[in-house]
């Protein structure tokens, strides 16, 4: 048998032109491309941060209600205008259109149009009676338990489907200038199902947060409040910010005092939080010791830029460099801002200010 033998290749001589041209046509795409900014830098309105307090629904010894507050950070929006919020809450939520709306309309609670909300383990009970009222309606509209409640034959009709499983909270926030006749709507329910007409004016989103009430609690003798002790944790506390021209040239930075930075130069920045508002929680694997939660660090500005976008606890330090000044500016006020999440929805967040001066000749 014949040894199969490679046939010779010719050289094709015009590869290396051919691919000449193709580098010197994506160069110059890369050219048109549009300049966007980094996510990390503000020009028009966003919701960058949305805290509870606690970070988790729960009830009181008494049974009484123990409300979590929420409030969203804002930022970015014309100072001229009037900013419309929405809050409700919802079992289970998804997006849809750019919003994020409730799986039906009769589980949704409304919890107002303040620039901050309360939503408690009432207003999940409230919402848990519309759920069976649904299910009565429609028997197999919930074959499984849409947010992984433990599977029941009846579908999600007991406290126990809804207990240390992730609830949602909606939100939203918007320019009233950029709404239907210039005005905030009447009704949360009727801002959260309206869409969004611009949305660099106007965006939703959801909030997730546990529902810690354990139900062994609630069928003991006599009845008592048990919170589940993975659901149940603190938002990590930030203290303050050091900043300095260098690592070693850093010092506390107080709210309220503005810094004064030269255009073009750089700012090392170093978060600062309290240890004890970092919980441990139990691992999920039976016999593993506790976790440790990790705070990870999200850094904004109006204008300038970072040398990274985000940062954590172990390496949590960042640099920040002054953006130029145009011809005729004297000076310009950077606001930045420093978010601090761990991983079971806790937040916290501060904000300072710099201004950029022209460098010294």
């Amino acid at each position: 048998m014949r040894a199969l033998m490679p046939t010779p290749r010719t050289p094709d001589r015009t590869r290396p032109t051919m691919l000449l041209v193709g580098a010197l046509v994506l160069l110059g795409c890369a050219a048109c491309q549009p300049d966007y900014p980094p996510p990390s830098i503000i020009d028009k309105l966003r919701i960058i941060g949305v805290r509870a307090e606690p970070p988790y629904i729960g009830l009181n010894e008494d049974f009484s209600p123990a409300p979590t507050t929420l409030d969203m950070l804002v930022v970015g929006q014309d100072p001229a205008e009037t900013i419309c919020y929405g809050w409700a809450f919802c079992p289970f939520a998804w997006a849809n259109d750019g919003l994020y709306r409730c799986f039906d309309p009769s589980l949704q609670v409304d919890l107002g149009m303040a620039a901050s909300a309360t939503v408690t383990a009432f207003d999940v009970f409230e919402s848990l009676e519309a759920v069976e009222a649904l299910l009565e309606d429609n028997p197999d509209l919930f074959p499984a338990p849409p947010t992984g409640g433990e599977d029941s034959d009846d579908g999600l009709n007991d406290i126990d489907d809804f207990a240390s499983q992730d609830l949602y909270v909606l939100f939203k926030a918007a320019e009233a200038g950029s709404l239907p006749g210039g005005v905030c709507p009447a009704s949360a329910t009727e801002f959260l199902d309206a869409p969004c007409p611009d949305r660099s004016r106007c965006l939703a989103g959801y909030k997730r947060l546990a529902f810690a009430l354990d139900p062994a609690g609630l069928e003991a003798d006599p009845p008592q409040v048990l919170l589940d002790e993975v659901a149940t944790h603190n938002n990590p506390v930030l203290e303050g910010i050091d900043a300095g021209p260098s690592e070693e040239g850093r010092s506390p930075w107080a709210a309220g005092d503005v810094r004064i930075v030269e255009e073009g130069q750089p700012v090392h920045l170093l978060p600062r939080w309290d240890p004890d508002s970092v919980d441990q929680y139990p691992s999920p694997v039976p016999g593993k010791p506790p976790r440790d939660e990790v705070v990870l660090f999200s850094w904004y500005a109006t204008g300038g830029s970072y040398a990274q976008e985000r940062s954590f606890d172990e390496f949590p330090d960042n640099v920040w460099t002054a953006p130029g000044l145009k011809k005729d500016e004297v000076s310009r006020d950077v606001d930045l801002w420093l978010i601090a999440r761990d991983q079971r929805s806790g937040s916290d967040w501060l904000t300072r200010t710099i201004r950029v001066v022209p460098r010294a000749n």
